[in-house]
Formats: C-alpha cells, structure tokens, sequence
C-alpha cells in the first residue's frame, strides 16, 4: 500500500482563469526515487528568505512596465498559453534573458502564460541549478520581459524550492520528451484525482518521468478548492502507474499565495 500523506507544496497563485498571480515562496525536498517510499523534507536555512533568486538580476534604466512589486507579481492580463511546449524561439530567448546572470543556469521546461505590455511578459518553468560543485537543481517560475526591439531580461524568479531529482543515471528521473499532456496522461490524471474531494486539479504540463516497477510521474497541474471565490494555484503533483495500469496519487506540493506551507492527508 502506498503512503498517501500529502507532502508540502511548491506553487504559484493564480487570480482567475486568465490572470496569474505569483508571491515569492519556499519548498521542500521533492518525490521518493520509488513508489510508496515519502520523500524526505528539508527545512530551510534558519534566516533564509524564502523565494531566494538564484543568480543576480541585472539592473536597467530602462525597466518594463509592468504592475510588478518585490516579492512576486500582482497583476492583470496574463493569458494562459495554448501549449506549455518551449519552441525554439522560447528556449533562444530564455538563453538570451539569462546570459547576464551569473551564479546559476536556467533550464526552460514548460511555457505557462503571456502579458502583453510594452513588449511582452512571458512566464516560464525553468530548471534552476546553482554553479556549485554538486548542485541541487529546482523548479523556479521565471518572468522574462522581451522589448519591442527584441531584447530580453529575466525580471523575476520564484525558486519553490522543489529539487526536479532529474540526473543522467539509470532507473533515475529524467525530464518528459514533451510537457504536453496527452491523452494518455489526461487520462491517467482524471483516473487519480477521482479518489480526491475537495480540491479540483487540472494537468497543465508534465515535467518528468521514472522508470520504476511501472512508472512515476511528475505533473504540473492548476488546482482549485472548491469553494465559491476560491484561488487557482500550481501545484506540483507525483502520480504512480502500476504495471495493471493502476494510478495512484503520491505526493503533491503546494504553497499559499504569501508563502506559507500547509499539509494535507490523502483519504484512504
């Protein structure tokens, strides 16, 4: 029988279907490396801000607008993307954005949602690793702001705190070939959350796989309590296919738009 505890949460506010809302948040450790065994949690350094920028943001006289404010972004008119696949061009402008940063390597995973303002806004889940002998690579929300004349910047970065446990070894995770949900994981997804009252979640990308006795997947998804007003936020959620094709929720972790981390339990 599988632990069905819930872990800890790593996510980012949505305000309504269309306009996202993120708030700097910290994390814990990700999912176990097989099914049925709970992944450790590590707390944060005491005094650790929570949401620490990986790397140094580069300064410019020649800001974009936007209704940003420290500690995340609170504002309107971010549109949801088609596809969180990153096209060519989604990954060239990502390297360009990040080439003035030192002291971390981002990885574009999934491209979630768009804001046209003087240029455009666009929010990206990267892998995020520091330059560090053995470094411990997360999942950060990353908005990167492109100018009318083509040039590009990262302005924000929210490090959930959330390792991706994604390493070139055998029987280890590895990133999806395509974060887009099939129909197949679309499937998979509505079988597990069946069993869930309470909270709403929706796939939005798949971030990786693990090759286990089955298989262990790793989910981005929109979740939403269901109750009237209620806020939609990302949350990352584990799931386990058996060889019978059974699907089970392992862990999902989650965050407060200020934060704040919270746990739940899995009703057996």
């Amino acid at each position: 029988m599988f632990n069905k505890k819930i872990s800890r949460i790593a996510a980012i506010t949505l305000a309504g279907v269309l306009a996202l809302s993120l708030a700097a948040c910290g994390g814990g450790s990700g999912s176990s490396s097989k099914p049925g065994e709970e992944p450790a949690v590590e707390e944060p350094a005491p005094g650790s801000p929570s949401g620490e920028v990986p790397g140094e943001l580069p300064s410019s006289e020649d800001e974009p607008y936007s209704d940003a404010e420290a500690g995340g972004i609170l504002l309107g008119g971010w549109q949801e993307a088609d596809s969180p696949v990153i096209t060519e061009e989604m990954k060239a402008l990502t390297e360009k954005a990040a080439s003035d940063l030192v002291g971390a390597t981002y990885t574009p995973v999934a491209y979630l949602a768009s804001q046209v303002v003087s240029g455009t806004n666009h929010l990206v889940l990267c892998r995020t690793a520091p330059v560090i002998p053995e470094p411990i690579e997360t999942y950060t929300f990353v908005t990167i702001y492109q100018d009318l004349n083509g040039g590009a910047q990262i302005t924000n970065v929210i490090d959930t705190g959330l390792p991706t446990n994604i390493a070139d070894l055998s029987g280890g995770w590895y990133q999806a070939e395509s974060p887009e949900i099939t129909e197949e994981i679309e499937g998979l997804c509505t079988k597990a959350f069946e069993k869930l009252t309470g909270v709403n979640y929706k796939p939005v990308a798949l971030l990786s796989e693990q090759v286990v006795a089955g298989m262990n997947y790793c989910i981005l998804c929109e979740s939403t309590i269901v109750y009237p007003g209620a806020d939609t936020t990302f949350a990352f959620v584990y799931l386990y296919k058996d060889l019978e094709g059974n699907v089970e929720v392992l862990d999902i972790w989650n965050c407060n738009q200020d934060g704040s981390v919270e746990g739940a339990t899995i009703a057996e």
